[in-house]
């Protein structure tokens, strides 16, 4: 396989009913967004945007495939960031990283994603397992 065919898998932790509408329409909405490349971290997230929610809803993954060429375009263009988590962020958070995607990001992974996928299979377990 050459290095502009291999494919790279973002992860968008949120609830199962935001993952399924965003999921449906291909399409996230062009704002700044979040992503990682770490499947456990997303389960995190996806679990800690479900407590914040007022309605009972189950945590879910928003699971993207996007050729690595392409992401490394767009974090030469800065429309992708790396950010670390430091030791002002929860114990379990730091040494990992997330993709912070600008809205011109999020644009063109709603243009370019080869696949739109929802995990929403969640065990508690995960959330500390990070």
């Amino acid at each position: 396989m050459n290095d502009d065919e291999r494919i790279e898998f973002l992860y968008h932790g949120t609830s199962l009913g935001t993952a399924q509408s965003v999921r449906s329409t291909r399409k996230f909405a062009e704002q700044i967004t979040f992503f990682t490349t770490d499947k456990p971290l997303a389960w995190h997230f996806a679990a800690r945007s479900c407590m914040k929610s007022r309605r009972a809803e189950s945590p879910a993954l928003l699971v993207n495939q996007v050729y690595l060429e392409d992401l490394h375009s767009w974090k030469q263009r800065r429309l992708v960031q790396n950010l670390p988590f430091d030791e002002a962020d929860a114990p379990e958070l730091r040494g990992k990283t997330q993709l912070k995607f600008a809205a011109e990001a999020v644009r063109l992974l709603n243009v370019y994603a080869l696949e739109w996928l929802v995990e929403g299979e969640f065990s508690a377990s995960r959330l500390t397992r990070l």
